[in-house]
C-alpha cells in the first residue's frame, strides 16, 4: 500500500489566540495529494475540525482550543499517518 508523507512538518502560528496549522501532504513518490481527509483531534478523542487537501497538496487548519492534538491524515489507497503534538498553551 501507498504511504502518505508530510511536507514542511506543520507549521504553528499563534494568531489573536488562534493556531494555524498548514502543511502539504504527498505521496512517497513527491506527488501531491488531493482531496486527502486532514482530522485534527484533541486529547480525549474528539474531532475539532478538519479540512480535505487541496489539488496541489495543501491544507490550512485553523482553532482555537489549546492543548495536545492529534493530527490524522488519511486517503484512499494510502496507509493512514498520525501525528501527535504536544500542548499548545495559550499566550497571554
Amino acid at each position: 500500500m501507498k504511504h502518505l508523507c508530510l511536507l514542511f512538518i506543520l507549521l504553528f502560528l499563534k494568531v489573536s489566540a488562534q493556531t494555524e496549522i498548514k502543511g502539504f501532504i504527498i505521496s512517497e513518490n513527491n506527488q501531491p495529494v488531493s482531496r486527502a481527509n486532514v482530522i485534527l483531534i484533541d486529547s480525549k478523542d474528539h474531532i475539532i475540525t478538519f479540512v480535505f487537501s487541496n489539488k496541489d497538496g495543501s491544507f490550512l487548519l485553523n482553532t482555537d482550543k489549546f492543548g495536545e492534538f492529534i493530527l490524522q491524515i488519511s486517503a484512499s489507497g494510502y496507509t493512514k499517518k498520525t501525528f501527535r503534538f504536544p500542548s499548545l498553551k495559550k499566550i497571554r
